[in-house]
């Protein structure tokens, strides 16, 4: 087997690798790599749905409508808010699906139009309830990162 040359062939070779800037070379993640990475994502899905849906909510029912709404911020914070159309391509997600989630999301005042576009209303944005949870986000974030080991991320993008 040919050594992988960049991170994106790593993947399509033998699975997942990062770049060991002591050894100079592509590594396989490890398992317990792996294993807070699937962690991380998971406990960031669970979190934002209970600060988004509260915990009445079932988990499984509200996935799409949290990938809905975290690409209407991604639009918002970009300053272009995206459309149905273009949410729909974002998240590979069929139009009808799209609107269906989006009137949903209205409905629970989670967005609201913007032009041509749907965003966040600032209110929401502006609770101390959203300042909790983008602070309780973002110590998730060092923790996990905490746990794997050191990489230099410059070499790993090809820098």
């Amino acid at each position: 087997m040919k050594k992988p040359v960049n991170q994106a062939e790593a993947r399509l070779v033998l699975g997942w690798y990062r770049w060991d800037s002591l050894r100079n070379r592509w590594v396989p993640l490890a398992p317990q790599e792996l294993a807070i990475l699937s962690r991380f994502f998971n406990d960031v899905d669970r979190f934002i749905h209970a600060a988004t849906f509260g915990e009445g909510e079932r988990f499984a029912y509200t996935r799409e409508l949290m990938a809905v709404l975290r690409a209407v911020f991604l639009g918002q914070i970009e300053g272009r808010p995206m459309g149905i159309a273009r949410l729909s391509r974002h998240l590979a997600m069929p139009r009808a699906t799209t609107e269906r989630k989006l009137r949903e999301l209205q409905k629970r005042g989670l967005v609201s139009r913007h032009g041509r576009g749907f965003i966040i209303p600032v209110d929401s944005l502006n609770q101390p309830r959203m300042a909790g949870t983008l602070k309780r986000l973002i110590l998730m974030i060092h923790k996990a990162a905490a746990k794997l080991p050191k990489m230099d991320l410059n070499e790993a993008n090809g820098h």
